[in-house]
């Protein structure tokens, strides 16, 4: 998040930087050097306060992930009474995906040899 506010911050004063135009050497006048020294510090900041860009996050997420999936597939097979029951429901799968294929193939009319 951020890293997110940072980037937009930067490219805020970039478009600042480029439209500013001054003749005097007042620094309070001279805006460029100022959102120049501006976008500088931010990039700076940006690119050094995160490390591995969320790494930490998704290691911590990954279990969380994991037992879901853990338990959806032991759900599966509780609701389901046979292997033979998931090896129909894997043919039928794939009929449907030929099916799709072929009806796609038709459409086209650009149906290779495979």
């Amino acid at each position: 998040m951020t890293v997110a506010l940072y980037v937009q911050v930067s490219s805020t004063i970039q478009a600042f930087v480029f439209e500013t135009r001054s003749c005097s050497w007042s620094f309070i006048e001279h805006l460029r050097m100022l959102l120049s020294s501006a976008l500088w510090i931010a990039q700076l900041t940006a690119f050094t306060n995160k490390k591995d860009y969320g790494h930490e996050e998704r290691e911590a997420q990954w279990p969380m992930h994991r037992e879901h999936y853990m338990i959806f597939t032991k759900k599966l097979f509780r609701e389901m009474n046979s292997f033979s029951e998931l090896s129909e429901i894997a043919e039928q799968a794939q009929r449907q995906a030929e099916d799709a294929r072929l009806q796609e193939c038709h459409t086209q009319r650009t149906c290779r040899l495979s």
